[in-house]
């Protein structure tokens, strides 16, 4: 589901795994703050983001080497889920 304790729970876990990255010297900086970000705020799910399942986490990225493109995109779409719950 998409709430505030989920989002808070896949922001650590994509910090932890940042950070296992940045002590492979994949980042620009061994200062997580300068080295990457991760946003699941409240403006990025609205309330109908939460209703209608979709989460939605930015993460940005100064890595050493420079990329023309770095895009990721994760998705989850559960209301097929819900529906076959019966919620």
């Amino acid at each position: 589901y998409n709430n505030a304790d989920n989002r808070r729970k896949a922001n650590r876990i994509i910090t932890a795994f940042l950070l296992r990255e940045m002590a492979k010297d994949a980042f620009r900086s061994k200062d997580p703050q300068l080295a990457f970000y991760v946003d699941s705020s409240d403006q990025l799910n609205p309330v109908a983001n939460e209703f209608a399942g979709i989460m939605t986490i930015r993460v940005g990225l100064a890595t050493n080497k420079p990329g023309e493109f770095i895009v990721v995109i994760v998705t989850q779409d559960t209301r097929a889920l819900l529906e076959s719950l019966g919620v």
